[in-house]
């Protein structure tokens, strides 16, 4: 099924979920799962904060001590979910590094006769290379790719669009899929983000310090 702002436009997450399906235990389809149980907590949340600030046998110092703990009932099962995204961004890193086909070797006669031969305006070569990708042509598509940077006359950014599209064209099944799990990871993320961020705010508990989030994320 495909997910629509509307479920949790209270929340404002942007994008949007592949429509297409996957079976149950590939990574779109548990990412969907895990953008369920986000709304799921989220909704609970908010009925719980709204449940705690309207009751009348709380005095207010009483109200932030059960927002408190529920703040610290919630973190945990967000904190999981965090784990889940992380490794399914490093799959979708890996994914797309074996769906571009392997360079040639750039020391061959050939590749240094095609480099010799490569038109030295960006734009035409841009022409050259898209003509390689629709013919499929691999001998002057990965003599392009494997230029020297010094005679090179488009940046490196413009190499790896053109991988992708040589990629897309030669699998575009598997790019295809890619696409979804990048999708579909980085819509759960954005979803979590805000989540944590709504939470926080509810219940008065301020963003963790520089230290505690690179911990979190993997970065010491």
């Amino acid at each position: 099924m495909a997910f629509t702002l509307e479920e949790i436009a209270a929340f404002g997450v942007p994008g949007s979920i592949s429509k297409r399906e996957y079976p149950p235990g590939t990574l779109v389809s548990e990412a969907k799962l895990y953008f369920q149980k986000i709304v799921a907590i989220l909704t609970e949340w908010k009925n719980t904060v709204q449940h705690i600030k309207a009751s009348n046998k709380y005095t207010e110092e009483g109200k932030k001590h059960m927002l408190g703990e529920a703040f610290n009932r919630v973190m945990p099962d967000l904190m999981r979910m965090r784990d889940f995204l992380a490794k399914g961004a490093a799959t979708v890193d890996k994914k797309r590094s074996e769906l571009v086909v392997e360079k040639a070797e750039p020391d061959s006669a050939l590749t240094v006769y095609i480099w010799e031969n490569l038109p030295e305006d960006g734009l035409l070569l841009a022409d050259v290379a898209r003509q390689a990708i629709e013919r499929g042509d691999q001998r002057v598509f990965d003599a392009i790719r494997t230029m020297p940077f010094i005679t090179c006359p488009v940046d490196r950014d413009t190499i790896i669009k053109w991988e992708a599209d040589w990629a897309e064209k030669r699998s575009p099944q598997q790019a295809q899929e890619l696409r979804d799990m990048r999708e579909a990871v980085k819509v759960a993320t954005e979803a979590l983000d805000r989540a944590e961020r709504l939470v926080r705010s509810d219940a008065g508990i301020g963003e963790p310090d520089e230290l505690q989030r690179l911990s979190r994320e993997g970065g010491v």
